[in-house]
């Protein structure tokens, strides 16, 4: 029953050759190089991987950084643009609404 089910389960290349090596078709050697091989290709295609990680990772921090900055500029200023202009605060609230929209 054992044997059925391990035949029914799908084998990866590494562990094709490890069994074959078990049965005595490829020699144990031929084996080891196989999981050793199969096991330094992971790690490689993962660091090539890492550059892009860190740029999609820095531009989506970006931005809601650039927007709180500019929102805190925007609101130390109103009170300087109120007493330029001599607008109401209904009138420099406008500028925040923009600022914000855009």
């Amino acid at each position: 029953m054992l044997r059925t089910l391990a035949a029914a389960i799908p084998r990866t290349e590494t562990a094709q050759v490890a069994a074959e090596a078990a049965a005595g078709a490829r020699p144990p050697a031929a084996a080891e190089h196989a999981k050793i091989h199969a096991a330094q290709a992971q790690p490689a295609a993962e660091r090539r991987a890492a550059p892009h990680k860190w740029l999609i990772a820095v531009s989506v921090i970006l931005g809601p950084i650039l927007e709180v900055l500019d929102s805190s500029i925007v609101n130390v200023s109103l009170p300087h643009m109120q007493g330029s202009f001599s607008a109401g605060v209904d009138e420099v609230a406008w500028v925040v609404t923009s600022t914000t929209v855009s």
